[in-house]
This record gives structure tokens, sequence and C-alpha cells, in this order.
């Protein structure tokens, strides 16, 4: 049976994607065995070797692509035309922007069918996550991403961080929005199971947003739609002592380091001092009023966008989700 000519391109793509990524997989192998042989380190876990390494090298491979590169212009166009409507209404304020985005997000507006579900449903591109905002379909590290990445285009220091959060702790959180995540059904189980991960340890499951502008902090939950308030190591939803998100550090490096979220340039943000909660209420009041204020503008970022979010949506189709992968599959 013979293939169309976009079928058998997308095989070709796949074939090479693949191609790279086996070399550079049995090249890994050979060089991290070698290097521990040098340094005389007795591997007790030999099986886990091949996981260990494809798992790093399979997210620089897939930024090797076309296709990959090609989705980060159109990505990059998408956040650079988010930061210039903010720069349009003179919006600069941390607050603000996180309350337009929270709307915007929520609403559809910054997907390809004009409306986003929090769903597993996943590409979980490396240092891209936020395209499955674009795609209309993610969870907390796609949500965080993206917002990480328009406030470093706005020239806004901000990062990407890894926390244990439990229901509790999200549930106490200030949520003013005026816009309803939508969560399918997957989703909910997910955030159940999420949520209960933390009940007997601080394991590390949910992602959100660190900024600071004018030698303030903010810790932002663009997921849950709150801020958090630092107290020791941990972050705490207002007026709340015992429900935490506990920072984890480790777990955050790691994930830079395969490739799933960015290197932000945000240093000592523990210590920092962060507005307080009742000049935070005023600022995303006065977010919302603008939304309400400006619908049609918002409208219009929409239509205006809606070729490149296509052309996301059609170009990421054609990529594998490196991350849920775990060893090369060699086509004939």
């Amino acid at each position: 049976m013979l293939l169309n000519a976009s079928k058998r391109g997308h095989y070709m793509k796949s074939k090479h994607q693949e191609y790279i990524r086996t070399i550079e997989f049995l090249g890994g192998i050979i060089a991290t065995v070698a290097a521990n042989k040098c340094a005389n380190v007795d591997i007790q876990n030999i099986d886990m070797l091949p996981f260990l390494v494809d798992t790093l090298l399979s997210q620089r491979t897939a930024t090797f692509t076309k296709d990959y590169k090609e989705v980060n212009e159109m990505y990059e166009k998408v956040i650079t035309n988010f930061s210039k409507l903010m720069k349009d209404f003179n919006i600069e304020d941390v607050v603000e922007i996180f309350a337009i985005y929270v709307y915007m997000y929520r609403k559809g507006y910054l997907s390809y069918g004009h409306s986003f579900e929090y769903n597993t449903k996943m590409k979980d591109l490396p240092k891209l996550m936020g395209v499955d905002v674009i795609r209309g379909s993610g969870v907390c590290r796609s949500i965080a991403s993206m917002l990480s990445d328009i406030y470093n285009k706005m020239a806004i220091e901000s990062d990407t961080l890894v926390v244990s959060a439990s229901k509790d702790s999200i549930s106490s959180l200030e949520k003013i929005s005026i816009a309803h995540l939508n969560k399918n059904i997957k989703g909910k189980k997910f955030a159940k199971v999420i949520g209960n991960m933390t009940q007997n340890t601080n394991f590390p499951n949910h992602l959100i947003t660190a900024v600071r502008k004018d030698s303030k902090t903010y810790i932002l939950d663009p997921t849950n739609d709150g801020i958090l308030y630092n107290r020791g190591n941990a972050f705490y939803p207002y007026d709340d002592i015992v429900n935490s998100m506990k920072y984890n550090k480790l777990m955050t490096v790691f994930q830079k380091l395969l490739g799933m979220i960015n290197n932000g340039n945000l240093k000592n943000i523990i210590n920092s001092e962060s507005i307080n909660q009742e000049e935070y209420h005023d600022k995303y009041i006065k977010a919302i009023n603008f939304i309400i204020h400006n619908i049609d503008y918002f409208d219009s970022f929409y239509h205006n966008n809606f070729s490149i979010y296509k052309d996301i949506y059609t170009a990421s189709n054609g990529i594998n989700s490196y991350i849920k992968r775990i060893v090369p599959i060699i086509k004939k």
C-alpha cells in the first residue's frame, strides 16, 4: 500500500527523528559507562541506565528537528503578541497581567479551538510546555510555563517552580477570576490523584510561577488562580499558617535539566518581600473591570492569532511527546 505525499513526509520526519535519537542514545550509554568506569563508580542498577540516558537526551534531540523549531518560532510570536497587547493598554503590573492571563487562557483566547480544558492529553514538548495551552489541553506545567514565558518576554523576571501542593493549600487560595477552569473527567481524576500525593509525604506534584519586579516577589498559581506568601521554606495562602506549598528546589533543577521547563533568571526568591493581600485584591479587581469593558479587544486578539494557533496545532501533531517516551522506536 502506497503512502500519500503528506504521510510519506511525516513518516520520513519521524524516521529522521528516531535516527538522531538512536545515535545519541547509544552514544550516551557508551559515554556514561566509560565515565563511570574511569571514575571507578559501581552502577548498581545498570538496567536503569538506558532509561535515564534516553530521558535526558530525547529532550535535546527533539529541539533539533525542523518541526520543533517551527513550533518554537510560532509560539514565540504568540507570546510576543500577548506582551504587545499588554503594552498597548499600558498594563505593566504583575498582578494585572496575571489576572488577564488567567481569564484569557480559561476562556480559550489563547487556544486553537477557543476553549481550554484541564486535561492530561498533552504533547509535553521540551521547553515549550506552553504550547499545550495553545493546543487547548494541559495541566499546571503547561499553564505555569506559558505565564513565565509571557513575563520574561515583557522583561519581567520569572521562573517556573516545582512545589508540593495539598488539596487544602489549593482550596485556601483566594480565587477572584470571573472565568471558571474547565476540567474534563480525566483532568478531575488527575487533579485528585495529584492532591492525594501529599497526604503523607512532600511529593512534588505541582508547578507554579514566581515573578520579581521592583524588588518584590510574587508567587502565583495560575492553574488555581491565587497568590502565595513565603514563610520559611514554603509558600502559604494568605492567612493560612498550616497548609503550604513547599518549594522543591532539587526537582525544579532536575526538570530544567530534562528540558521540561525553561531556565529562568529568578534568584533568591525565598527571602524577597511580597505585596500584601489587600493590594493584590485591589489590583486583581482593577484587571477584572478592565476585562469586562474590553471584551471586544480580546475577541480581536483571538481572531488575529487564530492562524498561528492553527499552524501550531497542526505542526505539533507531527511531533512525538518525548517526555512520555522511554526508548527509541526504530522504524523499518
